[in-house]
């Protein structure tokens, strides 16, 4: 589902199907998702970082390693969505930028966020209870993300 019509050509990142391509690889077991899922409601730790912690993966990026395998392609944002993101207002900048999320967009109740880790998609409904609106989250390439991050943390 998108945001709005500027949106409605972007592909939203899905949390069961990332679950689903994480269990068909062999990379984690439901049993350890499950367990990282209730870690990730217990804390503000990026999931990545959970699942290397618990030994999952190696390193926190690795999440971003197995975008293709995990069916997550980068995007571009060529439609201009960057705008005012009120309901964004109650979550720190700085704990937007630990999880690699920046929201770029907000129209109808709902929340676009881009990211360039496709496991982010997991903590989106602790910042959908935060911000009291649904989140979408579209992947783009560290290259784009990292001036968002930058003009979020300013």
């Amino acid at each position: 589902m998108s945001t709005s019509k500027a949106a409605a050509q972007i592909t939203m990142l899905r949390a069961d199907v990332l679950l689903l391509r994480l269990q068909e690889l062999g990379v984690a077991t439901p049993d350890q998702l499950e367990h990282a899922k209730e870690e990730l409601a217990a804390t503000t730790e990026r999931f990545s970082a959970i699942l290397a912690r618990l030994g999952i993966l190696r390193d926190t990026d690795a999440g971003k390693r197995f975008a293709p395998q995990l069916g997550a392609m980068p995007q571009s944002l060529t439609t201009p969505l960057r705008g005012p993101v009120p309901s964004s207002a109650p979550v720190p900048p700085a704990l937007w930028c630990s999880h690699r999320l920046v929201p770029i967009h907000e129209a109808g109740g709902r929340m676009l966020v881009a990211t360039d880790d496709p496991l982010s998609v997991f903590s989106l409904d602790y910042f959908s209870r935060r911000c009291g609106c649904a989140l979408d989250a579209v992947l783009v390439s560290e290259q784009e993300l990292a001036p968002l991050l930058a003009a979020l943390e300013q």
